[in-house]
């Protein structure tokens, strides 16, 4: 199963917020199999013996719950916080959608609620920009050799979380610490919850005004992958990411250094070694840089500077402005051809992790070109489509 439990839908607070409406039109589709788990969508109501029902349904899923309900609720779940409330309010507003009156006191998890189910076009909008969003916040780190990890019990759980208390409490954030871990795929999912720092906001209970004073909570993902032996991170920010790089080397393999630091992608060797850089090699013939984005000035305050062409050396060489040297090299889409024929290939480096193109095919050509001609190091990451262009139809059908 893909997973066993949602952010934020854990506990009877979530559910109260949530007026039971939505909770029959998001499941009255399913109304079959909710029913043969003894939830009846048509006979919910704005009480709390529904709302424990309810708890149970999504809490304790079975086999028999159906897989488009389980990805919905993923999805749902994903834009259930303040951030995707955001990105579903500017995509509603951007598609011409209009919310119902009664949406302004609405909770995150309400518009996520509705949005799935009367504005899909606007929902997956958000959807697809909170996933690149998410993918832009991990680092991942190397494994020092090609281990696999098993599922962990509830006690290893319970112990990292331990561990881990004290760099919480360190930053002020309070003493919870909690560990969660799932399987996706081939992946070993965790999800460590812990304090936010402490906030005090105004609230109108009616035109009372009031002061409310705690503690939110921060759910940070941490994923092992067992094909690739790399760690994945997402942290608020540098130090708690190489808390956990740490922690997690030491926990899983008893090595707290297990995970290598430094950059996965490189872009050095272009600025070392110019168009040499994308000689032939192996099953590739030909290599051409046709975007790089690059940063000049003071490091502080940045100027960057954006190079586009079918060759940007070549074009160097015919108009001096053009200097794809000058600077430091932060974003580049490389064009490759192969032995095998076929069509060219886009290819995106993003240090110090991000590697993208379509690996459908010359997957291990590419692959070994961007490792011998020092773009890669080490095991390769997690291979995305490109960001820089639509999938090509074209292109798609035909292979």
């Amino acid at each position: 199963m893909p997973r066993l439990e949602f952010k934020h839908y854990c506990n009877l607070t979530a559910f109260r917020a949530v007026p039971a409406s939505l909770y029959r039109d998001l499941l009255g589709k399913y109304a079959d199999a909710c029913r043969a788990r003894g939830l009846d969508p048509a006979t919910l109501a704005d009480d709390d013996r529904s709302r424990e029902a309810l708890l149970a349904f999504f809490t304790q899923p079975g086999p028999d719950l159906p897989p488009e309900l389980l990805r919905a609720m993923q999805e749902i779940d994903d834009l259930s916080n303040d951030a995707g409330h955001a990105l579903l309010v500017q995509d509603a507003v951007q598609a011409g959608v209009r919310f119902p009156s009664e949406s302004s006191t609405w909770d995150p998890r309400s518009l996520a609620i509705y949005c799935w189910v009367h504005k899909p076009r606007a929902f997956k909008a958000s959807a697809d920009r909170n996933f690149m969003n998410k993918e832009k916040a991990f680092c991942d780190f190397a494994g020092k050799d090609a281990r696999q990890l098993a599922l962990p019990t509830r006690e290893w759980c319970d112990a990292l979380a331990e561990r881990l208390r004290p760099y919480f409490v360190q930053r002020l954030l309070g003493e919870a610490s909690e560990v969660r871990s799932y399987v996706d795929a081939d992946s070993i999912n965790f999800v460590i919850s812990h304090g936010r720092p402490f906030r005090s906001d105004e609230a109108l209970d009616g035109v009372t005004p009031s002061m409310i004073a705690y503690r939110p909570r921060r759910h940070d993902h941490v994923l092992f992958d067992n094909r690739t032996c790399r760690l994945r991170v997402n942290g608020p920010d540098a130090p708690t990411v190489e808390t956990y790089r740490a922690s997690f080397g030491e926990a899983c393999f008893g090595d707290a250094d297990y995970f290598v630091r430094g950059p996965i992608v490189s872009l050095e060797p272009l600025l070392q070694r110019g168009e040499g850089a994308l000689a032939w090699y192996g099953g590739v013939t030909m290599g051409a840089l046709i975007e790089v984005w690059l940063e000049q000035g003071e490091e502080r305050r940045p100027t960057t500077v954006i190079y586009k062409s079918r060759n940007v050396f070549r074009s160097a060489e015919d108009h001096d402005h053009v200097q794809p040297l000058r600077g430091r090299p932060i974003f580049a889409v490389l064009e490759l051809g192969y032995v095998a024929g076929g069509r060219t290939k886009r290819v995106e480096l993003e240090p110090p992790d991000r590697v993208r193109f379509r690996p459908n095919r010359q997957r291990d050509a590419t692959i070994s070109f961007l490792e011998n001609a020092g773009f890669l190091a080490g095991p390769p990451p997690d291979i995305k489509p490109p960001l820089g262009r639509p999938e090509d139809e074209h292109e798609r059908l035909s292979e």
